[in-house]
Formats: structure tokens, sequence, C-alpha cells
């Protein structure tokens, strides 16, 4: 029978033609191939087997050759066959080895004896029990036993064991070392010094197992001699069904070890190859790995311990796939293959070939994938780099750096880079990782486009720039094309003042990866007019990315400012608003947006397809005389037509907005956001409007109460009106007049309870903690066990700790604040308003004035705690319903001096005296100071909303209205509704509305905002025109809106006999206020117009059919309107004046340019400034930067020269200038500027302590930039020994001081709309009419107005002397900081001439402990440090500091909150000065109209004045008190006179000119930086500033 043609043996030629035809090999070095690939098939043939004989012929054939015969014997032959019982045997046989001596010479030794052969014990016995024991024991007996022929066996056996044991063991270690043979043989000593032989010999064989115990049966073969038809190389290597690695699959089953594609990361099958090598020797592996090497791809070999110790295994490299997976296993998986109708898996592609691709490229490179048809876009948030970033490894960390020509680094850092965090999302995309590293597949693309970018940074100069890999690099920003340099970006340089010149460094306008064309501030131009420039504030340019188009919400707006518009950019503001006194239709009804600046109500217009024209007209009457050839002409009028045309869009839903700024609002994922909304526009996803409406907490009971009380459809039905929806969450159905409360005083008395002086910070001034209480109470619990060791009360301890202090499920503070969270949100969501009050006490060890302060910090550890809960049934905490003032907490500071009620040991209750001082430890461990020590909850007062009824409305209560009978032109009195249906729906509406308006949709695009959106959540937030039109309701109240603006406003009324309007009359007659318009089209237009036509198209018609609108409605409308001007324009409004041939406003922005025209802005604050400018001979605008007098010229070092001498070497043309230098002048100057400054700081805060007092004080000097730096050492790298910091005052920050000085009026105007007011005190018992009050008020707030202007100027005028001698001083310490780097310099019109710097000996005679001038120059400058730290200090670090109290909002740092509490405080930071030198001014301004005729106001208002001017002289004198303190210590004091050491001191150092070439780089910066005019560093120190700003 033939062998199978599929069989091992069979397919081995046809094996080596497929290899022979492999790819053709490799041009590496040390290879190359030593014969062609075959050329010509292998014929197989086969040969069957000749069958064989029968057995009966063999054993004839076999029986003539049974018998050996010998050719070689004894004479004679061996003679006839001997019975067995002629067997002999040697007589007392010990040891075959010891007695049987065979010598030939000798002859066999004579038999003794012999003995039947019976008689022994045959046994049979292993090969270990011979190898191991003398006498083994056999199956039936001791060797001892048995026959003479089995005891010599077995000593041969063993014998033989023991040689082939040593043989082996001495191939495998000694045989192997060739060093033992060279010790004797000099040619293989000679082979292993060249390295032709190795030290150890290898094993060559080509199989031998890999585990242990293949090993060891290996050995034990070798010994044994026994051949074993069975390989030990395990599996059926054979098989196409590749070997399961059991141990590898239970591991990734256990530790999911899945790389991202799901793929299992240990390999759980091997191959016959793997198999085969795991059993091969290790030096037919060694040269298997050595020829590998020199192929670029290569297999996955694995290093085997033992046998490659010494070997270099080569790393794997597949140009597809790995080790652990196939090519088929990547597209066919097992795990996912189909099957057959056999029930048998089918290897077909079940997966895309792109996932050979990944594999490919290595997967462990994520980012990689993530450009072209993969990457996400930038509105999905996957940032302006996309996915993957081609960078170089060499310059990689210049990412974010702007260049110059010649792609030369400045170190200047592009402002998106961190302020966007361009950073973050860039660095994830690099082609290399942190280390410069990259791992593409070795030979690919990838791999390759790397390799081209690496070889661009090593060239330099123009030919980088020219490179290939400089092209690809994606962080380049500077290129050669062989003619001239190109950027990506425009070429334009930005130029700075450098040195007195205008230098031109860095590329302006250059945009990659790194430095993205990202937001409003990369802009061509983006400054406007508003705010630099021109500076006129009702511009709509503030900016060239913020035109005012539409509403912006918030308090940074610029165009809805206070409560209505300041400017839009297109806008029709309707004039006949303006007398309308209809409910819900005046001008407080409108919202903000549509609140218009000249009392009317204004719309505005996104300016699509937009169009104007003007004509102007003369018209002329003729006056014609008989015989003159020509009339007379004679001016009659002009007027002035203009039309305008533009575009109405619809372009997304109204609900669009409220859903992804509401609903939407809490979702960070910008991705997700979009496509929720993806989904809500696919009908995937739905919201109902009123369901929206209906959600958000702003639409409490009481909001809707407010609703309706102020709407249209509910004029007489304000407190009896009932729409509450029972559905509707959030409110109760308060249909009823009586209320229930829902918290109750009585159900809520309970105390938080506190250790002795917990919680901190233990000073009288602090009044707040960090500390909540959970954290005081976990603290005080773990206590009980020293309060048990301590008390003399133990019982009444620990019956007080169970009671109050311990928690549980029903009991403690903690529980008991649970409770009141349950009923309390019954109460806020049915609409009531809940007052609690918190009363804080202490026991009394310290001071009164510190316990309160104590009693305070508890109060505020509590109410930490309880405003981050919520409420039951409720979505807001206990903060956001007290933001809304729904919760308020009353508090109540008592200290020590309150006495409360307790429990004795006893169980019965007792008053407990708080005042007492006790003794230790009764004065931590009693009950008495445990139950002082605590914050009370009580008085609870629950406030429900006003109650609403329904009422049904008489049907004969008519409201008046008129309806056009079209036939008999006739009106008629239209019914008022009697049921309370209709008015529901109408309150539904305005609630809706209210939800939706374009009021809160937009907020201010700012310099920072981006101009490319990650999501449909940032793009909303901005109005962009290309982006944003209008909405469904948007364009029909904007078409109604102009209807509007055609007709008249409401009817002017008929005067009853009362004098009053009648309200009974027809109020939409054409008998009222004209439509009048003013109409606004960016700067250009701002006029009255008066509308006499509008035309409105809509074409192409296109309806909208989206279920999110109004109903079907057109979706374009094309406006065409005709108007007449109108007096006058200008920026801010219309100019009422008549224009003629001497007028210059015809158009807005006239009165930007010509003095001529009528201005509308006021613009006082700019015109002083400049006028002040003038007169104190300072360049408006100046920043301070040095002129070109302020760089050294020749031999304008810092230092003094005092002598120089040049040096020429012979036959060079280098010479250098060398001498003495002294710095006795910088070092005096350096005294005066310290004086300077100490002073002017003590006169500065006198001027603000004397103005304001010394509260003053604590707005002046709490929030500061340029505090810190160093007075020694600024300029360090080495250079400089010692550093010494000390503080400056800086400079006050402007912005925070506006604001802080903003609020103060701000809270005293609102104080007094409270009549919480000094000025109002008691006033409702003065028995005044409410008219009078009302006026009074009024002329409170016009003097507190009047006021702020003057007040807000005085402090600035303290800020230019407080800045000047402080920059004075700063560039004088820089100077020295420079000089102690042992340099000096001075710039030529050629360079900057460097001077090394060596001290001398020569030191003044008052210098004590130094060596010499530079230590001499050292120490005197960490004297004047030490004394500007002192100073420093005792303004604000010392136990005497002036500013004892920093600010804060709630002005207890006022040394008038003690007294007279918050609102004095904040009144006479306001009122001080006025109120101290212009009394009689004041009182005049109160009284100012009817009230200085009453005898009784007068009375009122003088007795307050008078006593405010009292309190204000006691802290004039207190102030006065503090100041002259200040100015008597001695660290303030000796700056009078100030001396620290004699200016006489010479400071002589020699000096050397450097040569060019040797010029120090970094010192040659730090010269350049001294005289740049330019600010360096942040705004936190002041080292290396020429400004303040």
């Amino acid at each position: 029978m033939s062998l199978s043609p599929l069989s091992f043996d069979s397919t081995e030629n046809f094996r080596k033609k497929l290899l022979v035809k492999n790819l053709q090999p490799y041009n590496s070095d040390g290879f190359s191939p030593a014969s062609q690939p075959g050329q010509s098939e292998i014929i197989i043939n086969d040969i069957g087997v000749i069958d064989s004989q029968e057995v009966e012929v063999i054993g004839s054939n076999e029986g003539n050759y049974a018998y050996v015969k010998n050719q070689y014997g004894p004479e004679g032959g061996f003679g006839e066959p001997k019975s067995i019982d002629d067997v002999t045997f040697i007589n007392s046989v010990t040891s075959f080895s010891n007695t049987l001596n065979l010598d030939m010479n000798q002859g066999i030794p004579a038999l003794v004896g012999k003995s039947p052969y019976n008689t022994f014990i045959a046994s049979s016995y292993n090969p270990f029990i011979l190898l191991t024991s003398q006498n083994p024991q056999g199956s039936n007996g001791s060797l001892s036993q048995d026959s003479d022929l089995a005891r010599i066996a077995a000593e041969s056996l063993k014998s033989e064991f023991q040689y082939r044991v040593a043989q082996e063991t001495y191939q495998q270690t000694i045989g192997r070392i060739n060093a033992i043979d060279a010790l004797s043989d000099p040619f293989d000593l000679l082979g292993i010094v060249t390295g032709n032989k190795s030290v150890i010999e290898r094993d060559w064989k080509i199989s031998v197992p890999k585990s242990l115990i293949g090993k060891g049966l290996d050995f034990i073969s070798r010994v044994s001699g026994i051949y074993s038809p069975y390989s030990w190389i395990p599996g059926d290597y054979f098989s196409s069904e590749p070997k399961q690695m059991y141990l590898n699959q239970i591991a990734n089953k256990i530790t999911g070890l899945f790389d991202k594609r799901g793929v299992l990361k240990l390999p759980t099958e091997k191959t016959g190859m793997q198999i085969f090598l795991d059993n091969t020797g290790g030096g037919q592996r060694s040269r298997l790995f050595h020829g590998l090497r020199l192929n670029r791809y290569i297999p996955d070999y694995n290093r085997n311990f033992l046998t490659d110790l010494f070997t270099k295994v080569p790393k794997q490299n597949y140009y597809v796939g790995s080790s652990q997976q196939e090519m088929r296993d990547i597209v066919a998986p097992a795990e996912s293959l189909p099957l057959d109708q056999d029930g048998n898996k089918t290897q077909v592609p079940v997966y895309g070939y792109d996932e050979i691709a990944k594999i490919y490229e290595n997967e462990k490179r994520d980012n990689i994938y993530q450009f072209g048809l993969n990457q996400t876009s930038t509105y999905d948030g996957s940032g302006l780099q996309g996915g993957f970033t081609w960078v170089s490894p060499k310059y990689k960390d210049r990412a974010g750096q702007k260049v110059g020509k010649g792609a030369e680094f400045f170190g200047t850092i592009d402002t998106d880079w961190n302020e966007q965090g361009v950073q973050n999302t860039f660095t994830a995309t690099q082609s290399v990782d942190g280390t410069g590293n990259y791992d593409f597949t070795p030979g690919s693309i990838l791999d390759n486009t790397q390799k081209l970018i690496n070889a661009a940074d090593e060239v330099v100069g123009v030919r980088k720039l020219q490179h290939v890999g400089n092209a690809i690099d994606q962080v380049s920003k500077v290129f050669h094309d062989g003619t001239r340099e190109l950027t990506k970006g425009s070429r334009v340089i930005a130029y700075k003042d450098i040195d007195g010149d205008i230098v031109g460094q860095e590329y302006c306008r250059v945009f990659t990866k790194d430095t993205p064309y990202y937001s409003m501030g990369d802009l061509q131009k983006s400054d406007g007019i508003t705010n630099s420039n021109r500076r006129f504030t009702y511009s709509v340019l503030d900016s060239t990315y913020n035109l005012n188009i539409a509403p912006m919400r918030g308090n940074e707006s610029t165009n809805i400012q206070g409560e209505s518009v300041k400017k839009y950019m297109f806008s029709l503001e309707n004039l006949a608003w303006r007398t309308s006194r209809k409910k819900g239709f005046t001008y407080q009804d409108l919202p903000h947006c549509e609140r218009g600046p000249n009392g009317g109500r204004i719309m505005w217009f996104p300016p699509y397809d937009m169009k104007v024209s003007e004509t102007n007209s003369a018209n002329w009457n003729t006056n014609e005389f008989l015989g003159r050839p020509e009339p007379i002409y004679t001016y009659n009028n002009t007027t002035r037509q203009g039309s305008l045309s533009w575009k109405i869009v619809v372009d997304h839903p109204s609900i669009l907005n409220a859903i992804v700024d509401k609903e939407l609002a809490n979702q960070s994922n910008n991705n997700k956001v979009t496509s929720i909304v993806d989904s809500f526009f696919a009908g995937c996803r739905k919201y109902d409007i009123y369901e929206l409406a209906l959600r958000y907490p702003q639409f409490t009971y009481s909001d809707i109460y407010e609703i309706i009380a102020n709407s249209p459809v509910a004029e007489e039905v304000k407190e009896n009106f009932d729409i509450i929806n029972a559905d509707i969450p959030g409110t109760q159905d308060p249909t009823t007049e009586t209320y229930t409360p829902k918290v109750t005083e009585e159900s809520f008395d309970f105390a938080y309870f506190f250790h002795n002086d917990v919680p901190g910070p233990r000073t009288t001034s602090a009044l707040t903690t960090q500390e909540s209480y959970p954290q005081t109470l976990s603290k005080y619990i773990a206590l009980q066990s020293e309060y048990d060791s301590t008390t003399n009360d133990k019982n009444g301890v620990n019956n007080f700790f169970s009671a109050n202090i311990l928690t549980g499920e029903t009991k403690g503070p903690l529980y008991k604040t649970q409770e009141f969270l349950k009923k309390v949100g019954e109460a806020l969501n049915a609409g009531s308003t809940v007052k609690v009050l918190l009363q804080g006490s202490a026991s009394a060890p310290a001071e009164v004035a510190y316990n309160k302060s104590l009693s305070s910090r508890r109060i505020s550890s509590v109410t930490q705690y309880m405003l981050q809960l919520k409420p039951s049934s409720s979505d807001k905490t206990l903060q956001q319903w007290k933001d809304d003032e729904k919760f308020i907490i009353e508090e109540v500071k008592s200290g020590e001096q309150i006495t409360v009620t307790g429990t004795t040991s006893s169980g019965s209750m007792s008053s407990v005296d708080c005042t007492k001082e006790l003794s230790y430890p009764d004065s931590t461990y009693s009950t008495n100071a445990m139950w002082c020590r605590r914050v009370l909850f009580h008085s609870v007062i629950e406030t429900p909303a006003p109650p609403i009824k329904e009422v049904v409305v008489d049907p004969a209560n008519t409201i008046p209205d008129t309806d056009v009978n079209t036939e008999t032109n006739t009106s008629t009195i239209k019914p008022k509704p009697t049921t309370t249906e209709k008015q529901r729906q109408e309150v539904a509406k305005i609630i809706v509305r209210k939800l939706l308006t374009e009021c809160d949709y937009f907020e201010l695009v700012k310099e920072s905002s981006p101009m490319v959106y990650d999501g449909i959540k940032e793009k909303l937030k901005y109005f962009q025109p290309a982006f944003h039109s209008t909405t469904p309701e948007g364009l029909n109240s904007r078409l109604t809106f102009l209807q509007q603006c055609i007709r008249p406003g409401d009817t002017i009324p008929v005067i009853g006999d009362d004098g009053k309007p009648t309200e009974f009359n027809a109020k939409n007659t054409s008998f009222g206020a004209p439509p009048i318009c003013i109409l606004r089209i960016g700067d250009f237009y701002h006029t009255k117009i008066a509308i006499n036509q509008i035309s409105i198209s809509y074409e192409p018609l296109l309806f909208d059919l989206n279920p999110e609108g109004i109903g079907v409605q057109p979706m374009l409308a094309d406006i065409n309107m005709s108007f007449f001007f109108i007096g006058g324009q200008g920026l801010k409004e219309p100019v009422n004046r008549l224009q003629n041939a001497l007028s210059f406003n015809y158009y807005a922005n006239t009165e930007v340019y010509d003095d001529r025209s009528v201005v509308t802005e006021e613009r006082d604050e700019l015109n002083q400034e400049i006028w002040e400018s003038i007169e104190s001979n300072i360049t408006f605008g100046s920043d301070n930067r040095p002129t070109n007098e302020d760089i050294p010229t020749k031999g304008e070092t810092i230092g003094t020269i005092k002598t120089d001498e040049i040096t020429t070497y012979p036959t060079t043309d280098f010479s250098t200038t060398s001498g003495q230098t002294s710095f006795q002048t910088i070092m005096a100057t350096a005294v005066d500027d310290v004086k300077k400054y100490a002073n002017s700081m003590t006169d500065s805060l006198n001027q603000v302590a004397t103005t304001y007092s010394i509260d003053g004080l604590a707005y002046f000097t709490d929030e500061r930039n340029y505090t810190s730096g160093n007075t020694l050492g600024y300029y360090t790298d080495g250079f400089t020994a010692t550093t010494t910091s000390a503080n400056l005052f800086g400079k006050p920050r402007e912005d925070e001081l506006q604001n802080k000085i903003n609020n103060l009026f701000d809270e005293i105007i609102a104080d007094v709309d409270t009549d919480n007011s000094p000025l109002l005190k008691r006033i409702q018992n003065k028995n005044f009419t409410n008219a009078d009050i009302d006026l009074y008020k009024f002329n409170i707030k016009k003097l507190i107005n009047e006021i702020k202007p003057n007040y807000i100027s005085d402090y600035m005028s303290v800020m230019p002397k407080v800045v000047n001698n402080q920059l004075n001083l700063v560039s004088t310490i820089d100077k020295v900081s420079f000089v102690m780097t042992n340099t000096d310099g001075f710039a030529d019109k050629a360079r900057n001439v460097q001077q090394e710097l060596t001290a001398t000996d020569n030191v003044d005679k008052t210098s004590k402990n130094v060596n010499n001038t530079y230590e001499e120059m050292e120490n005197d400058m960490i004297t004047l440090s030490t004394d500007l730290q002192e100073f420093y200090d005792q303004i604000f670090t010392d136990d005497k500091r002036l500013v004892e109290k920093p600010f804060t909002t709630d002005y207890s740092f006022s040394i008038e909150y003690q007294d007279s509490g918050l609102y004095y405080a904040r009144f006479m930071n306001a009122m001080y000065q006025k109120i101290l030198n212009s009394k009689e001014n004041v009182i005049e301004k109160l009284l100012n109209g009817r009230l200085s005729g009453i005898n009784k106001w007068d009375r009122y208002v003088n007795n307050l004045v008078d006593d405010l001017q009292k309190d204000y002289e006691k802290v004039q004198r207190k102030t006065e008190r503090e100041l002259d303190r200040f100015s008597k210590r001695n660290t303030v004091r000796k700056f009078n006179d100030y001396s620290p050491f004699t200016k006489e001191k010479e400071r002589i150092f020699y000096y050397i000119d450097v040569p060019k070439s040797n010029v120090n780089s970094i010192k040659d910066g730090y010269f350049n930086e001294l005289y740049s005019g330019l600010n360096k560093g942040g705004k936190t120190s002041y080292n290396g500033k020429t400004t303040f700003n």
C-alpha cells in the first residue's frame, strides 16, 4: 500500500520547493544567497511494496542460521553440551568483582564443588534499586539470594550505569568548557581570544527536549541505552490544528487580558514551528537566530532561559499580524465564525480588512487612526489638531511658540496654547511620545514619514527649511522653496519697540496645529472703538467679533445694561409704546431685551441681505415775473427719504435654546449634547414645551402668581385666580383661604453642640470657619472617653452625650436636621417662605468679644452643613432656596451672655448661666459648660404664598374694547370671559414665552471665545450670523412688530370729572401716539423715521412644518420699507434738531471725528484725562517706557569708570579696555529710592485713611499686583550666590477696587429701598406721608450717586505717586542685581559691550566682616532688603499693623461694624468725608424740594446727620491715633532721615571689556531686559517691570 500523498515524507520535496520560491532575499550585510530558487517541478513517484514470503518459508530458511558459528574457539571445539546438573559454582562467592579474577595468563581458577541449580531464589529488580543499593531487594528476595548469574549481571549493569552517568555528566559540563582544553592547547586558546571559538561549547544536537521531565527522560535514555519509539516533542505537531495553551486561556478568562479590539493578549495556541523550536538544541537555535537577524521580517521566537542564556534572540517583526494572530484570525476569528450545515465552523471573513491595517500599524497607537475618514470632526469635540500630528522629536517641545525669520525662536508662547487648552489636545496627538520615541511598524509608510521628519533635524539653516521633512512636520511654521521664505499664514512681522527702535522679530499671523486660528483674538483686527481707539461706548463696534447684533445675557452684556437696551446693530424702536397704560403692555412689562433706550419697544433684526438707499430732495417754489426770462426760486423745505430691505429667515426652533441651555445644562460632555440634539431633530428624542416650562424651578408658584397678576387676561382678578394644575411639580393648589403650616416652631427645637473652643480659626477677628458641623461632631464624639476620665460628673456627661451628641436612627442633631428637611421641603414646594433662627453661644473661659466671634463661627459651621442639603422632594439645595429668598436664616451671636436651660445628672431641668466662670476641669468637661456650647435651632416662621381663589366673573361686567364692524362701521362691546378656561390657556402661553425669551439666548463674545466650536452646546452660546437667524416665534413677532410700526399707540384718554383718565373708552382709535420709530443701522444711521410703507414678500414660499414651531407659516420673509428721516442723528440717540447747511448730524458717527457735530455721548472723563496729561506735559497714552536717551551710550555704564587702559595685542587687530569702576552712585541711588518709596507710601496711606477713615485702607490694600520679588539675586543662573527677597506695596488692582466701590454704592442704595439706611432711622414712627418719604428716599439716592464719581477719583489720585516711586526703586534694584553677576556694560551703535567685573579689597572702614567690595555691596543690599520688608510688615503682618483687618464683603473689618452693625458700616465707608466736611450741604440736598419747608423734616434730618457726624468724628480721632502710632514706629520713622550706611563708600571693582566672541549670551540677555522698556514675568513679581500695567 502506498503512502498518502499528504504525509510528511511525501510532501517533503514539495515543501522545499515552496520554501525556495519565497520572496527574493534582502541585500543585508553578511548574507548572500547560496543558490537560485528552484525552477522545475518535483515529480513524486508512487512505487508499490513487494509482498513478503510466507512464515513457513521464512522459518525453514532461518533455521539454518539459528545457531552461532564462531570462527574462534577452544581446540577440539566446545564439545557436547553439558546438562544442568554438571554446572559448578565457586565456593564462598562474596563479591564477584573481588573473587572472580579472570586472568588469561593463569587460566580459569579451579571450581570448588557444585550444587544444584534450583537452590537460589530468582527475582526481578528495577534499575534505580540496582544503582542505589548494595544488596537490592527484588520481587521475591534480595540479590544475595539470587543466582550467581543474576548477581554478576547486576554488578555489571551497575558498573555500566555509573560509567555512562559519569560520561554524560562530563560531556554536559566540563567537557563543554573549551577554556580547559585551551590550557594545554595554544590553538584552542587562540580561537577563544579571537572570538572564533566559544568559551562554552554549544549543544549542537538537533532535537532536545524542552521540559525538565523531557530532559530527564532524554538523559535516562542515553544513560540506559534504551530507545523509545515515541518522541518527547509534545502534541501532534503535524496536525493543521495548533496546540491549545490551556493555561493561557484560563488566565485570559480570569484576568480579562483583552486588547482594545477585544483580542486576547496572551497566546492561546502553539504552532508546530514553535514546538519544534522549543525542542531544538542551543547551538542549532543560535545559528537559526543569527540567520534570522539578517532578515527584515522575523517571526516571534522566544528565548529559552537555559539554552539561550548567551544568545541574542532577534525581535519579532511581522509584516502583518503577530505570533498571537494569524491574518486569517484577524478577519475570521474562531469565536465569530458561522457554522455550516454539519455544525462545523466555516473559515470565512466576518470583519473588514481594515482590521489588518490596524494590526500592520501597531494597534497600541490608537491615535494614529484618528485622521482621514476615521477622524472625529472638531465640531464633535476632537479639537483643532484632529487625531494625529506629525512632529519632530528634537523640536517637539517648541510647540506653541511663535517664530521669526529663518524659523528663529524667541520664546514667545501663543496665548491660545495655555489659555484655550490647545496644549492638552495637541500633546495627545503627537506622532512621538514624551521622550521623543515612536513605535511605527518598521518600513511602513508612517515609519518612513517619521524618518523623513527626523532627517530634517540633522540639517540647519536654509537647508532645513527646504527639507521635505520640515514641510511634513505639522509644527513647522517657516519654509523655503529655493527662492524665498514661506510661512503657514501671512509673512506679516510683529514689530515692537526695542532699544528705542522699532524691531520686527516674530511672524504675527502664522497658524499651525499648535498655534491655531482658534479664538476671536486671532482675528486680523479685533479691537473696536468702544474701549480703545476713539472710545465711544455707544458704538456697536465693541470689537470686530461683537457687533451687538443680538441681545447678550449676563452682567458682561454690552447691549443690555441695567434693565434696558443700550444698542443693537440693526434695530427699530417704536416710540408709540411710550404712552401705553394697558396692563401687560407698558414699557416695564416688556422683556429687558425689548426695552428701548428711548422709552419705546425695540426689536433687533439679523442683517440678512440688507440693502439701504436714501434720496434727498429740495422743494422749491417757482415765482414767475413778466419779462423775466427765468423764474425766481424760493426755497421751501428738504425731504430726506430712505428705503431699506432685508430678509427674515427661520432657521431653528426656540425650544432648541431651552433644551441646550436649561435641560442639558449639566451635561459636561459636548459630544453627548450634540448627539441628543441630533436625536431631537431626528424625532428619536422628544421634548414637550409645556413640560419643559413646568420643570424648571424658576416657575414657582409665586412666579406664576406674579405672571397672572401682571397679565392682561387677569386685570381685575389679581388675587383670585386659579391656574394651578395638580400636575405641576413644586406647587400647591391653594384654592382655599386657610393654609396649614408644614413647619412649626414646636416641631423643631434642638441644638448643635460643640467641644470647647471649636471650630477655628481661634482668633477674635475670625467670624467664619471652614469646618462643617459633621466634622466637628465626629471629633466631639471621639472625645467621649476623655470627658469620662476627666469630668467630675460622669453620669451627667454620659447622659448628655447619649441624648445630644451621639447620633442614631431617632436621635442626635443630624437626625433632627433630616426631619426638618422633610417638612421644610413640603413648605418650600408649596411656595411658602421659611425663616429659621440660629442662636450661637459659648461658655465663659475666654473674653466676651472672643466668645461672640466663636458663636459666629459655630453658626457658620452649622449653616455650611445645612445649606448644602436638599429638602425632601426638591431638586434644589437650601442654599439655592436661600438665594431665591425663600429660605432665610437669622443669626444671633450671643457669646457667653446668655442663660440656657439644661438637664442635670438627675434628669431635672435647670437654668445655666453661661457667664459664670468655672474652674478646670468644669470649665470644659462639665454639663453646664457643654449646655452653653451650642447653636440653638428654633423660631421657625413659615409664611405661606398669597392665597388664590377661583372666581366666576359676572357676565354683565364687560371689558370695553373696539371691534370695527365692516358693514355698519359701528363699535361693539365684547363681554368679559365667564370661566377661567381661557385664562388658564393665556397664562400657559405667558409661561412658555418666558421660558423661550430671546433675552436669554446668547452670551457675550470675548477675545478668548473660540471661533471653532466643539459642539452645538458651545455654538448656541454665542450669536453667529452664519448660524443664527430667528425662530418661528421670532419671525412672527418681528412681522407683528413691523405692522405695529405703522399704527398709532393707545388712544389719548379722556379726562373725567375727577381729573383722572376714564377707563371705559375705546383705546384703539387713531387718536393715539403717532408711530414714530427710531432706526439704527450700525453706527451710520441712528435716526427718527416716519415709515410710510412696508411691503412683505414670502417668496419662495417655504412652509414651516416642524412640530416644535408655532404652526404652519412661512419660513422666509422679504421686507421692503420706505421712510422719511426726521431730525439729526447721533451715536447714543437721535438729535432732536432740524438740520440745515451748518449742521453736521446727518449721520450718526460724524460725532466720532467732527467736533462741529452735536455730541450725544458725554465723554467728560476722557476729556479730563487728556487735559490733565497736557497740563503735566505727559504724552497722552504714555506707558513710561524709556526713550532713546535712557539707553546707555558709549561710556555710560551702571558703574562710574574711574580709570581705563587700552591694551593692543601685536600682529592682531584685537585690543581690550580695562580699568577701575565705582558703584558708589548706584548704591546711593538705591538708598534714596528706598527712602522715597517708604515716605511716599506713608503719605499715600495717610491720604487714603484721612479721606476715607482707617476703613479706606482695607479697600486700597486688599488686592494688589507686583508685591513680591528679589532685592538681590533677581538675575540668577548660577551667577549670584546670594538671593534676598522683600515685599513692596505694589499696585492696587484698579478693576477690583472699582468693583468694590460699585458694590458698596449699590448696597447703600439697596439699603434705602429696604429702609435699612441710617438716614431712615425710625422713619416709620414719624408719621410722615408716603409721598414725602418717597421724595426723601429719592433725595438720598441722588446724593449717593453724586458722591460716587469723586469718591472713586480720590482713590485713583493716589495711584501715580504710589506707582512711580516703586518703579524707580525696582529699576535700581534690578541694575544692582545685574552688577552682582559680576557684570556691567554699555551699548554703542554696533553692539552691547559687556564688562567683566572683579571685586577689590578697597573696603570702606565702616564695613564690617567683609573681605572685598562685592561682599560689601551684598551686605548693604541685604540691609536695604531687611528695612523694606520690616516696613511692609508694619503695614500688613505685624501684631500692631496698620491694616488690622483685611477687606471682607460683610464689612466686618469696619471699625463702625462692631458698634453699629452692617448698614452703618458701609454707609460710613461712603459718606464719611462728605458728612465730616460738608454736613450742611448734605442736609440741604436731603431736604431738597418741598421737604425743605417742613419743620418736622428739618428736625428729623438735622438730628440724624448730627448723630452721624459725631460718630464719624470718633472714627476720625481713632484714625488719627492709628496713623500717628504708625508714623512713630521705628521701622517707619527711620525713613525720615534714612541712612542705613554711608553713601561715601567708593565700591571699587576692576573691569575688562569682554571680546565680542566671548560675550555671555545669558548676561547679554539680562542687559537687554534692563533697557528694553518691556515688562518681563507675571503680575505677582515687581522685578523686570518698567510699568505696573
